[in-house]
This record gives C-alpha cells, structure tokens and sequence, in this order.
C-alpha cells in the first residue's frame, strides 16, 4: 500500500478535515471531518480527493428542498399558488387560481417543470384560434358555399377503390353506391349492380350540380 496522504486541515467544498479515522475494510484512509453546517462525518479521502462528496449531506437537502420548495403566491404561468392541498397518489398538489380566475390542482413537478402553466383556458384559446385560422383559409376557398378547385380535380381519395370518383362498393348489399357532395352536403345517387351505371350517374351529377358553377366562375380562383 503507497504512502497516504496528510489532508488534516485541508477544505473540501464545506469540508474542513479534522483528523485521521482509520481506514475502511479495503484499506481505504478515513477522515473525520467539520462541515460549514456544523456536523461531522467520516469520510473517505478518495470522496474528498475527488470532489464528489463536498458537505455532510446539507447541499443535498438544500438542493433538493430548492428544486422542490413551492411558496404561497408563487407564480407558474397563468397560475399563482394559494394554498398546499392535498396528497394525490405520492404527489403534494398545490391550489392555484388562473388569470382567467378558474382554480386548479396542480402537482409540484408539473408546477416546477412548467408541465402545467394554467388550468386549460390557454390551451382552449391556442385551439380555438388555429381552428379560427383554419376555418378562414377555407372560407377563402370557397365560392357559393363551394370550393371549386375541389370540385375541378380528379384526384381520387386513398381509400377509393374504384378509380371513379363519387363511386364505392358497398359490400354488405353487393352494389355500386354513386354519390356526389355540392354545397357541404352529401348527395346519393343510388345503388347499381354495374359500375358503368353508377359512373353514369355520378357524371350526369357533375354535369347538374358542378358545371354551372364552375363555367360562372370560369377563370376566377
């Protein structure tokens, strides 16, 4: 075993080491030492050596009392804690009132993490506004209730298998369905044993609700 090393009197973090305290079972020097708080505690010098322990253990409490420590009138978000509540599951919950004046349960972690940051009224209003947007980039489309563009294209949905538009397989009754939508609303055509009927119908449908309105609007977007 190599010579060990003198650290009485050295500082380690907190650590102020006192004396020699034996050695642990592999032979490992052990050092009592005087921590900032005022405890003492053995402490082995490659712990010391290495930094790894710094304190008794009071940097650690303190630490995670920080990442933990919630106070009356805290604000997280939207949300400013009023009182601590109750236990749910292992989790402290905490009573909070939202700028928007609802109140609210909310857990430490998701306070402190910022999981929870109102009691759902942003997330309400941030819905509500993108459906607001969608719904005014489709109303801009439309003509007559119509979105022309739509109603112009032959491109077939995915889950057409017939490769005609407005004509599907009904598989319970063993009919072609021919249908047609005008205006946001679904029109049916009816049912066929061929698909050469249901594809007729399907095109004297275009021709008497799309054709008017696509050659009165010819040439406009």
């Amino acid at each position: 075993m190599g010579k060990i090393r003198d650290l009485k009197n050295m500082r380690f973090g907190n650590l102020t080491v006192i004396e020699r305290s034996g050695s642990d079972k592999s032979g490992n020097a052990l050092w009592l030492c005087q921590c900032k708080c005022g405890n003492t505690k053995v402490i082995p010098a490659t712990s010391l050596i290495s930094e790894r322990t710094k304190s008794c253990g009071c940097l650690d409490k303190e630490l995670r009392k920080s990442k933990q420590s919630i106070t009356i009138g805290d604000r997280f978000g939207s949300l400013v804690v009023l009182e601590k509540s109750h236990i749910e599951g292992r989790k402290q919950m905490w009573k909070c009132q939202c700028d928007c004046g609802n109140m609210t349960f909310v857990s430490t972690g998701n306070l402190k993490n910022g999981a929870t940051e109102s009691c759902g009224c942003s997330y309400v209003k941030s819905r509500s506004k993108n459906l607001g947007k969608a719904r005014e980039k489709i109303n801009e489309s439309l003509v007559e209730g119509t979105d022309l563009t739509k109603i112009s294209s032959d491109k077939l949905p995915k889950s057409n298998t017939s490769g005609i538009k407005g004509v599907v397989w009904d598989k319970s009754r063993q009919k072609w369905i021919a249908q047609i939508t005008f205006k946001g609303k679904n029109i049916n055509l009816g049912r066929y044993d061929d698909i050469k009927e249901a594809s007729k119908a399907r095109a004297e449908a275009e021709n008497k609700y799309f054709k008017p309105i696509l050659e009165k609007y010819k040439g406009e977007k």
